[in-house]
């Protein structure tokens, strides 16, 4: 197999908004990255990872998009992100962006002249159905927050497309339009010296358009065998590879969900010219899989050596490639999920680092597990919960079917997001 510098290194996932607040506002900034980028250096990371940087209405923590080529204010200026780039190429550190080819923010520029009128330019850059004839939503889908997938608009008396939250209009994929921004935006950026992009939700990017009604008996994300993987997604992400690869060198990383060990190739296998690698959340999410990823499952380490197994010994050596992580930014952290946060938590923590850097695979580590850090003890009621998932699932739960708020609780305690976006120890 081809050797890359992509796959041989440690990929660092640097949470902006919590990892150094360098000016007393509670908010992590371009500024405490400057702080620390010796810190990175010393710990022998090859390349970070920032998720989403650009302006944003924040509903979902950057990941809502007004423009993609303007920097979060609360974060920094495009000076200081450019220092930052600056200073970890002259310690040998690579630099990936995440970018968010699947939606915007309801904020975007291109949704305000979309949802204005169905002659606007703008208007096909999303994806707009009639209600049917008997009244009822363009399909059954439910979007990532258990809510329906689609929302009214008065303006043109149509129903958008969200896979989640209403603020985040699910962006055309269809559309050439729509895939050139995209491009162009990647390009934008990639012309600053970047090394590579994390493709947020990438391979939802194109949804089977007939919207067939979902046979699925899950609260969260039903519809998704009709937009997961579907059915132009290979020949988008070969036309991104060949518009871009042409001009630059860099790698991408495509969180894939619902994406197992015999898809890899492919995505990934080299001469399709797609992903470098994918990033599933196979065995991050082992306590999730049920119809409601709330609802508490007791998982087995017969359980967990499988799913690591199959990506292991079943991918076999064709030519994919993927991603480790246990811990990223939408999950608990793995010392608590997946071990002993207390008496053993060193031990514990030394476990699965160890594990995850001797699998074959590029290990990826988030801020804070170095450390240990554990899941935050105080979510003691839904007031100190600013994950929207959580919040949506606590309103549709408590709020709508009257269930024990012990009860959601208890479980919004073990499984919100919230965990991993705690400040930086």
């Amino acid at each position: 197999m081809e050797r890359k510098y992509w796959k041989e290194s440690v990929i660092y996932e640097l949470y902006t908004r919590s990892f150094k607040d360098s000016n007393g506002d509670g908010i992590g900034d371009f500024g405490g990255i400057l702080e620390k980028i010796d810190y990175l250096e010393y710990l022998g990371v090859d390349t970070v990872w920032l998720p989403p940087i650009y302006v944003s209405a924040d509903v979902d923590r950057g990941y809502d998009v007004k423009n993609f080529r303007s920097i979060q204010p609360e974060y920094g200026t495009m000076e200081q992100f450019e220092n930052i780039l600056t200073e970890c190429h002259r310690r040998g550190i690579k630099l990936v962006l995440d970018i968010v080819p699947n939606h915007t923010s309801i904020e975007h520029e291109w949704f305000q002249q979309a949802r204005s009128s169905k002659d606007n330019p703008y208007h096909n850059y999303y994806i707009w159905e009639k209600e049917n004839p008997d009244g009822t939503l363009p399909s059954n889908w439910r979007s990532h927050l258990g809510r329906p997938a689609w929302t009214w608009n008065e303006q043109t008396e149509e129903y958008y497309l969200h896979l989640y939250s209403d603020k985040q209009p699910d962006l055309n994929w269809d559309n050439p339009q729509v895939r050139q921004e995209i491009y162009d935006i990647m390009r934008f950026w990639l012309e600053k010296g970047i090394d590579g992009f994390r493709i947020d939700a990438v391979n939802v990017i194109s949804k089977d358009r007939r919207f067939p009604d979902s046979d699925q008996e899950t609260l969260q994300a039903k519809g998704e065998e009709f937009y997961k993987n579907g059915p132009h997604i290979h020949d988008y992400l070969h036309e991104m590879n060949k518009e871009l690869k042409r001009d630059f060198e860099f790698f991408t990383a495509g969180e894939t969900s619902a994406v197992h060990d015999h898809d890899v190739l492919r995505y990934t296998k080299q001469e399709r010219e797609e992903l470098d690698m994918v990033l599933s959340a196979e065995a991050s999410e082992l306590a999730d899989q049920d119809e409601d990823k709330y609802k508490s499952k007791k998982w087995t380490v017969h359980d967990f050596r499988e799913v690591l197994r199959k990506w292991q010994k079943d991918v076999g050596d064709d030519g994919g490639w993927f991603g480790l992580y246990l811990s990223h930014h939408d999950a608990p952290r793995m010392v608590s999920t997946f071990a002993d946060d207390g008496e053993y938590r060193i031990p514990s923590a030394k476990l699965l680092a160890t594990m995850l850097h001797t699998l074959r695979g590029t290990p990826f580590i988030f801020q804070g597990e170095e450390l240990g850090m554990t899941n935050f003890p105080h979510f003691d009621s839904i007031d100190s919960i600013d994950d929207q998932e959580a919040l949506s699932y606590y309103d549709l739960k408590v709020n709508e079917q009257g269930a024990s708020i012990t009860t959601i609780m208890d479980r919004i305690r073990e499984k919100t997001r919230d965990h991993a976006r705690t400040p930086m120890q």
